[in-house]
């Protein structure tokens, strides 16, 4: 599988943008010069495995986002994460329905 270092610089950058993070603020938190995070989210350079970790880790996102756009690595951890966001009363609607759905089967 090949990927496409603009695209993953992208997804960083946006990801970023979206906490709300500058990236001279983000450069410190992973201990890296502000241009070689430029350098990263501009695609001109691949950041190594263990920064890319941690680029994930302070972006709170997954590696697969990151790496190749799919937000969740399957279905089953979809719905886990959507689940998640739900209210206790809402999660036991959920449950019912899936219920119902098993039991048409």
């Amino acid at each position: 599988m090949e990927h496409n270092l603009k695209q993953i610089g992208n997804r960083i950058f946006i990801r970023r943008k979206e906490l709300d993070i500058s990236q001279k603020d983000f450069a410190n938190r992973l201990n890296i010069s502000n241009n070689h995070l430029s350098n990263i989210e501009r695609g001109r350079s691949a950041p190594s495995f263990l920064l890319f970790l941690d680029i994930c880790s302070e972006l709170k996102t997954n590696i697969d986002y990151i790496a190749s756009g799919a937000l969740y690595a399957d279905i089953d951890d979809e719905i886990i994460q959507k689940l998640k966001k739900c209210s206790n009363e809402h999660k036991i609607i959920i449950s019912d329905i899936i219920d119902a759905f098993l039991k048409s089967r």
